[in-house]
């Protein structure tokens, strides 16, 4: 992934979504919703914290026909606004 300077809000939810999208590889996001989006300032570092909610669609083979099961989840990741990494994933 390339690194991107996160400097607002906008980005911070841009550079989660591609990180999400990298962790859920095998399942589909369907639909996320950002609860707070906030910058943090600290002694060591400062970062972005990022929390929401998704819906993943999975596909579930049962015996000859294919159906998809959906589940919901809550997401909490730091971003480091330098670089653009992601420092920590709470699913």
């Amino acid at each position: 992934m390339p690194q991107i300077k996160v400097q607002d809000s906008n980005t911070a939810q841009q550079t989660a979504r591609q990180h999400l999208d990298a962790h859920f590889v095998t399942e589909k996001l369907e639909d996320v919703v950002y609860s707070k989006v906030w910058y943090i300032t600290g002694s060591d570092r400062d970062v972005y914290e990022v929390e929401g909610e998704a819906t993943i669609k999975t596909k579930d083979f049962d015996r000859a026909t294919a159906r998809f099961k959906r589940r919901e989840l809550r997401f909490t990741l730091l971003i480091d606004p330098v670089t653009g990494n992601l420092i920590k994933l709470t699913v």
